[in-house]
């Protein structure tokens, strides 16, 4: 990730235009750039600098720490990896007689507990009707390489949402390598590391990695993918009507890597 001291707008334009020439041209470059020192105001003129220059780029602004950072969004095979496991999403949410209790809130940005951030793609069922409303899904894509980075970006959600947003799926896709990778991340009770007399519980909430699968060419290893119908959808499933956990098994990440490469 690289670190760069805020200036000015033009000067960030530029930096992040060469980032991207890095990220295309030099791939495992760098997906992420970190911009500090960034107040409220900046931060709100380099989003319409953005919105002008039609860049490919997302936000999450942390407002503490006056920091910027900055994501990439410049591969096609990024967007149809983790768009095809959105529409896989919906298209088994619409077999259960779903389409219209769930919206795709695609790229949208929500503010939490220490900033902003945008998504690569978020979901929320129509029971919470309002434009601030945390999405209750919400799916994050990038090279492998920036794995570690999206696990922040995954707890940024958890976390900064208070357990409103509950799962995470992070994509990782490597077309050279013909791998492509999803974690889902959710809260969870884990020991507590620093448990003490004074503080004597032994679990704590924390962001967690809760399933993981992967494809190489033609193999596929690890546990389907089952996220949670109730985390979704706020409701318990009704199984009479065929309702259930959205499941993506190995036939499904076979399906989504064919149209990645």
């Amino acid at each position: 990730v690289g670190h760069y001291q805020y200036l000015k707008p033009n000067s960030i334009i530029t930096t992040i235009n060469r980032e991207i020439r890095e990220f295309k041209l030099h791939a495992p470059a760098p997906q992420y750039a970190v911009f500090s020192p960034v107040t409220e105001k900046e931060f709100t003129e380099i989003d319409k600098i953005r919105t002008r220059h039609r860049m490919a780029v997302q936000f999450l602004f942390l407002t503490n720490e006056r920091t910027l950072v900055v994501k990439f969004v410049v591969d096609i095979a990024h967007d149809i990896a983790h768009r095809g496991f959105v529409h896989l999403f919906l298209f088994k949410l619409s077999s259960m007689d779903l389409t219209w209790d769930i919206a795709d809130l695609g790229r949208g940005r929500f503010s939490g507990l220490t900033g902003q951030k945008e998504a690569d793609t978020a979901l929320k069922p129509m029971s919470r009707p309002y434009i601030t409303d945390w999405p209750t899904v919400v799916f994050e894509c990038g090279v492998p390489e920036s794995l570690e980075r999206l696990k922040v970006d995954a707890k940024w959600w958890l976390e900064n949402s208070e357990g409103a947003v509950g799962t995470v799926v992070i994509v990782t896709v490597s077309v050279e390598k013909r791998s492509l990778c999803a974690e889902m991340w959710e809260l969870a009770d884990v020991a507590n590391p620093d448990a003490t007399q004074t503080d004597p519980d032994p679990f704590i909430t924390r962001a967690t990695r809760t399933g993981g699968c992967k494809i190489i060419g033609e193999t596929v290893t690890g546990d389907p993918l089952k996220i949670s119908f109730q985390k979704t959808m706020l409701r318990d499933p009704n199984e009479t009507l065929g309702e259930g956990d959205i499941v993506f098994d190995a036939k499904d990440f076979k399906m989504i890597a064919r149209g990645v490469w």
